[in-house]
């Protein structure tokens, strides 16, 4: 599952997720995050990384959690997840 989050704030945002539908999360996420100090930054020649994604690893305890989120930033969580089994 892929889950991504806009954070347009100056400042990190700490924000609650529950990922509805899913019975089991499996131990680590991997967030890819681009983000940078101020909203209308951009890479040049003499800063071509300025803006550039970082990886990220946490672990999840459950299909709600809490994450926080760098301001001025995109967010791409992949996190390894089963979907409930049907009832018969």
């Amino acid at each position: 599952m892929i889950v991504k989050v806009v954070n347009a704030a100056d400042d990190a945002t700490e924000t609650e997720i529950h990922l509805a539908g899913i019975n089991q999360v499996a131990g680590e996420a991997q967030a890819i995050v681009l983000t940078s100090a101020e909203p209308r930054d951009e890479n040049t020649l003499e800063e071509q990384m300025k803006v550039s994604p970082k990886t990220q690893t946490f672990k999840f305890a459950g299909p709600k959690f809490t994450h926080s989120f760098p301001g001025n930033s995109l967010t791409a969580m992949r996190v390894k997840a089963t979907q409930p089994s049907a009832a018969k």
